[in-house]
C-alpha cells in the first residue's frame, strides 16, 4: 500500500513509498503554496523506469490537485510501466548451487559458454561421429521448476520432457534422442528412391507377381516386416 506522509507542519512536502505490483519504491513530492505537488523526486530505480515517461509524467503533475491525488496518477503511470517491462527476478541462491553441481555431473568440458548472470550457456554435444554440435540454453530464475529454454540447430523446438528431478544431462540426452530419430527418417527417406527402381526391374522381369515383390521389397527398405503368406 503506498503513503505519503508530510516532511512539516507547512506541508509544503512530502516523503513515501509507492507500492505497485509488490514493488516498492520511495518518493518525495513537494508542494506550491496552494498545496498543489510542484515537483517530485525518486529513488535512482524508480528514476530509471520512468525516464522514457517524462512528458506523461510532468502532464499528470501538473494536472493533480494535492500531492495524494498526484499520488494515484504515480501509481497508475508505474502500473503500466511495470506490466509492460516487468522487472527481472533475481535467481536464488538455490539456483547457483544446483547449477553448479549439474555443470559438475555433466562435466564442465562440455560447456562452451557461461554469460555473466549465470543464466544462460552453450552447452556441447558430440555425436556418434564425433561431430561438435551446440546447445543454447536459458534458464528461468525459477528453474528447475521452470524447464529451461533450448536453442539447437533442429527445425523446430526441442520440446523438452521435464520433471521435478530433470537436469542439464537430461536437456543434453533429449537433444540426442531427437537427433539420432530425424537421421534415422532421413535414412529411410533416402532408401525410397532405390527401392523404386529395384521395384520397377522386379516388374520387367516378372511382370506375374510383380506387385507382390515390389510390396515386400518396398516394405523391407522402409523397415516394415512383411507378414508370412498364408499356406
Amino acid at each position: 500500500m503506498s503513503v505519503l506522509v508530510p516532511e512539516d507542519a507547512s506541508l509544503s512536502c512530502y516523503s513515501g513509498i509507492v507500492c505497485v505490483h509488490g514493488h516498492e519504491y520511495s518518493i518525495r513530492i513537494g508542494t506550491a503554496a496552494d498545496g498543489r505537488p510542484s515537483e517530485v523526486e525518486c529513488c535512482p530505480t524508480l528514476q530509471q523506469l520512468l525516464a522514457p515517461h517524462q512528458a506523461t509524467l510532468q502532464a499528470r503533475l501538473a494536472q493533480s490537485a494535492s500531492a495524494s491525488a498526484f499520488l494515484v496518477e504515480l501509481e497508475d503511470i508505474l502500473s503500466n510501466v511495470l506490466r509492460a517491462h516487468p522487472p527481472r527476478v533475481a535467481p536464488a541462491v538455490r539456483f547457483f548451487s544446483r547449477l553448479l553441481e549439474e555443470l559438475d555431473a555433466l562435466g564442465w568440458a562440455q560447456l562452451v559458454e557461461l554469460d555473466a548472470s549465470l543464466t544462460s550457456m552453450q552447452l556441447r554435444h558430440s555425436d556418434e561421429h564425433g561431430r561438435q554440435h551446440i546447445v543454447g540454453v536459458s534458464l528461468p530464475p525459477t528453474y528447475p521448476a521452470v524447464p529451461p529454454v533450448c536453442s539447437t540447430e533442429l527445425p523446430e523446438p526441442l520440446a523438452l520432457r521435464w520433471g521435478a528431478r530433470s537436469t542439464l544431462r537430461d536437456v543434453m540426452e533429449q537433444f540426442g534422442e531427437v537427433r539420432r530419430r530425424r537421421r534415422r527418417r532421413r535414412r529411410r527417406r533416402r532408401r525410397w528412391p532405390l527401392t523404386l527402381v529395384l521395384a520397377r526391374c522386379l516388374c520387367a522381369e516378372n511382370p506375374a507377381s510383380a506387385c507382390a515383390n515390389a510390396d515386400v521389397l518396398a516394405l523391407h527398405f522402409v523397415g516394415v516386416a512383411w507378414p508370412d503368406a498364408p499356406a
